[in-house]
This record gives structure tokens, C-alpha cells and sequence, in this order.
């Protein structure tokens, strides 16, 4: 168990993570840009965006962060909107790592994309719309406990009644049902 504990804490995890090309729309024709790639690529690789026709990237140089990434940040400004238009990485063919792609638009709204071998491509979607609030949505979660602890009171109540009145008039199928049905609904209440 040592042994394994020290072997975890000399491994290094980011060998294997993803890069990441991160766009932050200012607006639709222009972005912040933040482009990470692991510190040490595996051999032979040497991965780059392509940027649609009309875009350029004004950035700074590489540095190291924390998580053992180089990362690269800057502002990407089009001529024209970035939505429908394709972005890609070079560098990708015969390569053993993915690039996960991510826009961001306003509302917090995010799209992503993976690109991997043979992918090296991809058309930049609309971020995603938030989701529209219902009263379902925004009501707290301990309403929605309480409604269905309620529901399984009331049909217990009906069963425990059931189940008396089926033993005073010496009905045994009504008696089976009220502790089926009841037993039932506790484990539904319970399991929910």
C-alpha cells in the first residue's frame, strides 16, 4: 500500500491530459483566447490552432502554470462573426492527445468539442441556450421531499385502514393487498 501511495504521488497525471482551447466571446467577432497543452507532449508532437480566414490571434508568450500546462493567452479578433465558421488544431494526425475545445458566450452558456485523430476540425457552434426556469426548477428541493412523503402517508393511512377493515370482516385478499400496496409505497418514499 506504500509503495503504491508513493508511486501515485511521483506519477505525473497531466503526461496524459488533454489540451484545451478556451474562447471567451467579447463579442461575435472577437474572443479571449486561452490555449493550454501539456508541459511535456508525448514525441513527435507539436500541436497549434488554425484559426478561421480573417482571425488573428494577438497573444503573449507561453508560460507554465500550476498544473503543469504552457499556456498561452490573447485576444482572437475576426472579420467576421465566429459562429459557422471552422477552427481547428494541426498537429493532430497520428497524435495520442485530444484537444477539448470550449466557448463561452454570455449567460455563462458553453459549447464544447473534442477533436482527435482523424478530427483535427470544427465548425463553431452558438454556445447553448440556459435553460428556461420553471416553477419545477426553481422550487427547493425539499418541497418536492415533502409532497412525496406526503403522498406516502396518506396512501399508508388508506392501507392500514384497508387492512382492518379486511380483518374485521375476515377478508384475507383485502388484508394482502392493504400490506402489499402500503409496504409499497414506503419503499417508493424511501427509495425516491
Amino acid at each position: 500500500m506504500i509503495a503504491l501511495t508513493l508511486w501515485t504521488a511521483l506519477a505525473s497525471a497531466h503526461a496524459l491530459a488533454p489540451a484545451g482551447l478556451d474562447l471567451t466571446l467579447i463579442d461575435p467577432t472577437h474572443a479571449s483566447v486561452d490555449w493550454r497543452t501539456p508541459v511535456r507532449e508525448p514525441t513527435g508532437e507539436s500541436l497549434r490552432p488554425v484559426w478561421p480566414e480573417g482571425c488573428t490571434l494577438a497573444a503573449g508568450d507561453p508560460k507554465p502554470d500550476e498544473a503543469g500546462a504552457l499556456v498561452v493567452r490573447g485576444t482572437l479578433s475576426c472579420a467576421a462573426p465566429l459562429f459557422g465558421q471552422e477552427i481547428g488544431v494541426d498537429g493532430l494526425v497520428g497524435a495520442t492527445m485530444d484537444v477539448v475545445i470550449t466557448v463561452r458566450g454570455e449567460g455563462g452558456r458553453v459549447r464544447r468539442a473534442l477533436l482527435h485523430d482523424p478530427v483535427s476540425r470544427w465548425t463553431v457552434a452558438a454556445p447553448e441556450e440556459a435553460p428556461t426556469a420553471s416553477w419545477t426548477s426553481t422550487a427547493p428541493a425539499w418541497l418536492g421531499r415533502a409532497l412525496r412523503g406526503l403522498a406516502a402517508i396518506l396512501v399508508v393511512g388508506a392501507c392500514v385502514e384497508g387492512v382492518h377493515r379486511g380483518r374485521e370482516a375476515r377478508v384475507i385478499w383485502a388484508q394482502a393487498l392493504g400490506w402489499t400496496v402500503g409496504v409499497a409505497a414506503l419503499v417508493a418514499w424511501w427509495c425516491a
